[in-house]
């Protein structure tokens, strides 16, 4: 409010006051501004009260002005546009039936798909390292030897004890055919025959253990030992390898093992090897839940050109399950989600709406939408995260079908 709006208020105001003041000493305003007397005798009452009245009169004409002064000098409220809905720009592709091929990735370790430890029987003093780690190594081959001279020694007692007694039984068979010795003689014989030939075999794993030949063609992946070092019976020696074909055990759980059979297509991938994806199959699938992990064990197992990937490497599996036949899909990033359900932006002439949706599997890029959706609709695949039900849209591109 200015200095000029106060200007009135204050001529009222002097004007009230006057007038105030007259009637209490006994004199009343002229219209020019001169005071006069009031009469003496019988006026006086009368004219009393028409000062009272004049008075209310220009008190009630005293605030009109003010109120009237102060609604001039205030401002006038800005006038607010209505704003207007905002027009979101978006893309847009048309539903069509698909077929979608179901997939599941998985992690383990890859391993060779024949895999030995041998074991130092006897135990004794390790007299010879003939192999190291990485080495490749044929069946029956000798990577070392443990305290080996005892070994063989027993193996030769073992044989020809085995030798003897299996003579002993055919000799007491021949007699038995004669006559000339009974049937519990022939049977003791056998006894001590088969004794003897569990002893020649044990002694024969013991001779393997102390000579440490391979029982498989492979690579060796781990040595336990070292020179002249002492064993106690039953140490590990070396670990042998068939990496030729290499395997990964897989655990899948409950709900995706629908469509799953042995023989499924797979891609194996491991880090060690960036980029590069092996080719292979489902070999082995259990049929009974573990109670531990709650999935189904299972073997990939795939060709390792060049022995180029080695065992105990993390590894990245995406098993084929199954093929869904026209199916609706959409982009995975098309498909929101709230606190209570999952749902796409649909545009109809101009207008974005949210239509709820019940998915299905997904992959790295498309998702199946089980219901909620039919074919030829625009699904706004850009810019739905702008707009909201109801929101006026324009499409300004389409993604490939």
């Amino acid at each position: 409010m200015n200095k000029a709006c106060f200007k009135p208020i204050a001529e009222a105001s002097a004007f009230a006051r006057t007038s105030l003041k007259c009637s209490q000493t006994g004199f009343r305003p002229y219209r020019f501004g001169v005071l006069q007397s009031k009469t003496p005798g019988l006026r006086r009452q009368g004219e009393g009260l028409a000062a009272s009245k004049q008075l209310t009169r220009l008190g009630m004409v005293f605030l009109c002005a003010i109120l009237l002064v102060v609604t001039a000098c205030q401002k006038p409220a800005p006038v607010v546009a209505e704003k207007k809905d905002q027009v979101i720009r978006v893309a847009t592709m048309t539903t069509k039936l698909s077929n979608f091929s179901e997939v599941g990735v998985y992690y383990g370790k890859l391993a060779g798909t024949e895999n030995a430890t041998l074991i130092s029987v006897l135990g004794g003093r390790v007299d010879s390292i003939a192999v190291s780690e990485g080495a490749s190594v044929e069946a029956g081959q000798s990577l070392g030897k443990v305290n080996a001279a005892k070994a063989q020694s027993n193996r030769d007692l073992a044989a020809l004890n085995e030798k003897i007694t299996k003579e002993n039984l055919d000799r007491q068979k021949q007699f038995f055919k004669d006559g000339n010795a009974s049937q519990i003689s022939v049977d003791q014989s056998e006894l001590a025959w088969l004794g003897a030939k569990n002893s020649s075999i044990d002694a024969q794993k013991a001779l393997d253990g102390a000579l440490c030949t391979a029982p498989i063609t492979g690579v060796v992946t781990r040595r336990y030992v070292e020179l002249y070092q002492e064993l106690a019976p039953g140490s590990p020696t070396f670990s042998i390898s068939s990496i030729d074909t290499m395997k990964v055990t897989i655990g899948i759980p409950e709900p995706e093992i629908a469509g799953v059979e042995v023989g499924n297509s797979a891609e194996i991938a491991v880090d060690t090897a960036p980029g590069a994806v092996w080719k292979g199959k489902l070999s082995r699938l259990s049929r009974e839940l573990s109670r531990d992990t709650l999935t189904f064990s299972a073997e990939v197992t795939f060709e390792n050109p060049n022995r180029r990937l080695l065992p105990g490497t993390s590894a990245t599996v995406i098993l084929h399950r199954r093929d869904l036949v026209d199916q609706i899909l959409v982009p995975t990033e098309a498909v929101l989600t709230s606190s209570q359900e999952s749902f796409v932006m649909v545009e109809r002439d101009g207008v974005a709406h949210k239509v709820s949706v019940i998915t299905g599997p997904t992959s790295k890029t498309r998702t199946v939408i089980a219901k909620g959706l039919k074919a030829n609709e625009n699904i706004i695949v850009a810019g739905n995260n702008l707009a909201a039900d109801g929101s006026p849209v324009t499409v300004t591109g389409r993604n490939p079908e």
